[in-house]
């Protein structure tokens, strides 16, 4: 999403209702059941979105946005409204009674061991819900990530600090997911099999 809809001079592309429009026109294309979002800034552009999105496609949308993004560890924190956010927008005909919750947090954010790893508490985002396809319905964990950028050129401890983060999320979902539907998704800075970092 390229910092959707920041104001601050720099983040994203200059023409924010371009930007609106072409995502718009993006997701309508797609006609996804849950759409897995990274670098959500505004969350009232956001919202026009899935209005959008209910409207075009004939589906009933809902979306949620996590509370925390890089070193905003909530909605009153002053950094916040100018954070890079995980977001999920979903069918609520197809995906019914969903929770969510930042994986690896803890009471005090910035103590955290997960903290570092994932770029200053851009935690894991966690949607748990039942889906329904083909009349069938199965509880499904969808994770949301957006690891931190950066190859080891550019930054020695970037690549350090996303292998910790995968090491943590593993060690997360060994022990309190292992035998749930879980999918994976968003923007993982790095390749799947292997690293974009050199050394």
């Amino acid at each position: 999403m390229e910092w959707f809809g920041s104001v601050v001079a720099g983040h994203g592309p200059t023409d924010k209702t371009l930007q609106q429009t072409n995502i718009a026109k993006v997701l309508t294309t797609l006609n996804a059941d849950v759409y897995a979002l990274a670098e959500v800034v505004d969350t009232v552009r956001l919202q026009n979105v899935v209005t959008q999105l209910s409207t075009a496609t004939g589906h009933p949308y809902s979306f949620q946005v996590s509370r925390y993004g890089s070193y905003g560890d909530s909605p009153s924190d002053p950094d916040y409204v100018d954070d890079q956010k995980l977001a999920f927008v979903y069918r609520t005909d197809v995906v019914s009674n969903p929770t969510f919750m930042g994986l690896l947090r803890c009471t005090e954010v910035q103590a955290c061991p997960a903290y570092n790893a994932w770029a200053g508490g851009r935690f894991p985002y966690k949607m748990t819900a039942n889906v329904t396809l083909d009349g069938v319905t199965k509880k499904v964990n969808f994770i949301v990530i957006h690891a931190k950028a950066n190859a080891a050129s550019t930054s020695p401890n970037d690549y350090a600090r996303r292998k910790l983060a995968s090491e943590l999320l593993k060690a997360e979902l060994d022990t309190n997911h292992a035998n749930e539907n879980t999918l994976i998704v968003g923007d993982y800075n790095d390749v799947l099999n292997g690293t974009i970092a050199t050394g």
